[in-house]
């Protein structure tokens, strides 16, 4: 996974600083406390930074002549340490600037690149500290490394809950939108997401308060859902569609569907497929499969 295709030289912490500022003669240098970089504004106060002299200046990142490029795809990120090592409180005392930068090194570039990023526990390391990973993608991608830490925890820390995050998000750009049938990952419609640059947010369920049916007479096959507060929680996913492609969308969804609100189990509310209660004369209720997927699946053992 190509996220920097080039050197990144010292990204926060390090470098070269000149016009830092002169010091004091055997007084600490203020490069050092500032972690080597480069602030707008005034000067550091006074006795906070010895010798810091003049106002200091924004924070310069080289990158060799190309473009750094963010992880793409539905499902990609970098995966990385959340920290290189760790410290006592009395190691972090004795040196807060120095060990604090060491700290941030595999999380520090992605806010001068503009790249969303995401610590998660990864459980505890073989003498019982704990240990935690990052996820970085794209700038503001934020939802979707949300969605992919809702996966990645339980298989990293035993007994972790499963479930996506609560409240499922999609960007300024994009509306969340939740699906339960033919446009489910895998599923015949789903390319009427994908084709208009939808990514998958998260997979969970409705609140305990919708029933199924399977609707006679599509092609495709496709269920009608329903809320009824008798009902059951349902498969559902949430996909982030862009805007732009929204009202395509929503114009080649056939009556009897619509688009409604749909409860998640978490509480939220997202927009997502509903049908028009008349269409459910004749139809079999397949709520008892727990989602349309398993339903599908069903008539292909018979």
């Amino acid at each position: 996974m190509d996220l920097v295709k080039n050197r990144l030289f010292w990204v926060v912490g390090h470098g070269p600083t000149a016009g830092q500022g002169k010091r004091r003669a055997g007084g600490p240098d203020p490069a050092r406390w500032l972690g080597g970089r480069k602030f707008p504004g005034p000067a550091a106060p006074a006795g906070r930074w010895p010798g810091a002299a003049g106002p200091a200046r924004q924070p310069q990142v080289k990158l060799s002549g190309r473009t750094a490029t963010a992880p793409r795809g539905p499902d990609a990120a970098l995966l990385l340490p959340g920290v290189p090592t760790l410290y006592t409180i009395e190691q972090m005392l004795a040196d807060p600037v120095e060990l604090n930068s060491r700290l941030g090194v595999y999380t520090n570039f992605a806010n001068l690149l503009d790249l969303a990023a995401l610590n998660v526990p990864a459980g505890l390391r073989s003498d019982g500290l704990p240990f935690g990973v990052s996820l970085i993608g794209a700038g503001f991608s934020d939802d979707r490394l949300l969605g992919l830490a809702a996966r990645l925890v339980p298989a990293l820390v035993p007994g972790a809950p499963v479930g996506c995050p609560a409240a499922p998000a999609a960007d300024a750009h994009s509306v969340p939108i939740a699906v339960v049938g033919a446009h489910l990952s895998g599923l015949p419609l789903n390319g009427q997401l994908t084709s208009r640059g939808a990514r998958l947010l998260a997979r969970t369920r409705t609140a305990p308060a919708y029933r199924l049916y399977a609707l006679p007479g599509t092609t495709p096959p496709r269920p009608g859902m329903v809320r009824d507060a008798r009902g059951s929680a349902l498969e559902i996913e949430v996909w982030a569609l862009p805007r732009a492609g929204w009202a395509s969308f929503i114009e080649g969804i056939p009556a009897p569907l619509a688009i409604g609100s749909v409860q998640t189990e978490a509480g939220d509310w997202v927009k997502g497929f509903l049908c028009e209660p008349h269409a459910l004369e004749g139809a079999r209720e397949v709520t008892g499969f727990g989602g349309w997927r398993a339903y599908i699946a069903s008539l292909s053992r018979h």
